[in-house]
């Protein structure tokens, strides 16, 4: 188990009252056997969707994230207000009796960095956050004993864009958020994307083995197109990473008869700081 898990549980227990079940991979699934790892993935997605409730845990607090989180609800006000009374000025040109008349701090406030750190936590670059996210009823996002409903915390972003706040809504920090939180919407609209259009989508999502970059998808495609493409999740040590993307790009061109594949082969830039695994693909094979 690891300390941020072990986290995650002295917080979510009950101290008192009927039992909690929780359902966690790192525990649940026998991450050394490759077998029964495979096996479990693909009932990742009736898992989330069975779900009364899934917990996004984004770690123990920082010295800034519980600011974050105080300024959520006060964000929403703020723009629910400005809506009301049809005030289209950027939240940062209010005058300082304006803007606490709205309850909103001053540019310069450290409450908005609070907000960028909540925003940059590395768990929503996650690749398996995204199905997490899309299929369960309801999200909520904790960090130590602070926390919102992931729809407010959508809302506080887009609250941001509306209001032209600038500098605390940064598009690259909040990409991959707005990414997990589109596809979400289209899921449960009963709206379905391809595969291969599922992988470019999100792509720049990290994860720790590489073969998740496809696996963590899965659960998202239609059963009968799994079915034609005959993708499943393998774990085993006879499949590389490079294997796994080569198989997958065979599959994907011969069940779809197109080419369409081909225009998202080339190398993706990665963003700074990130660190690339060299593949040794074929030039028709996206990485």
């Amino acid at each position: 188990m690891t300390r941020n898990l072990h986290a995650a549980l002295q917080h979510l227990r009950r101290p008192w009252g009927p039992p909690r079940r929780i359902w966690a991979d790192a525990v649940c699934i026998n991450q050394d056997d490759a077998t029964e790892k495979g096996g479990q993935v693909q009932m990742m997605r009736d898992i989330y969707r069975g779900a009364s409730r899934t917990v996004v845990w984004l770690g123990d607090a920082t010295v800034f994230t519980p600011a974050g989180f105080t300024l959520i609800p006060r964000l929403l006000d703020a723009h629910r207000m400005r809506q009301e009374v049809g005030d289209g000025r950027p939240l940062m040109s209010l005058s300082a009796s304006d803007r606490e008349m709205y309850g909103i701090p001053s540019y310069l406030a450290r409450d908005w960095l609070a907000l960028l750190c909540v925003f940059d936590v590395a768990y929503f670059r996650r690749m398996w956050i995204v199905q997490e996210v899309v299929v369960s009823r309801t999200v909520d996002v904790m960090c130590g004993h602070d926390g919102c409903t992931w729809d407010e915390l959508i809302a506080a972003i887009s609250a941001c864009i509306d209001l032209q706040l600038g500098r605390p809504y940064d598009v690259g920090m909040t990409m991959p958020i707005m990414a997990t939180a589109r596809a979400r919407k289209f899921y449960s609209c009963g709206l379905r994307w391809g595969l291969l259009e599922l992988l470019v989508r999100h792509r720049g999502f990290e994860s720790t083995d590489q073969r998740d970059k496809v696996f963590a998808l899965l659960g998202l495609v239609e059963d009968d197109q799994l079915a034609r493409l005959g993708v499943k999740p393998n774990y085993e040590k006879g499949c590389t990473v490079a294997d796994a993307y080569v198989d997958l790009a065979r599959r994907v061109l011969e069940a779809s008869g197109r080419l369409d594949l081909l225009s998202v082969s080339a190398p993706v830039p990665l963003a700074q700081g990130a660190r690339g695994v060299e593949l040794d693909l074929p030039s028709w094979v996206p990485d």
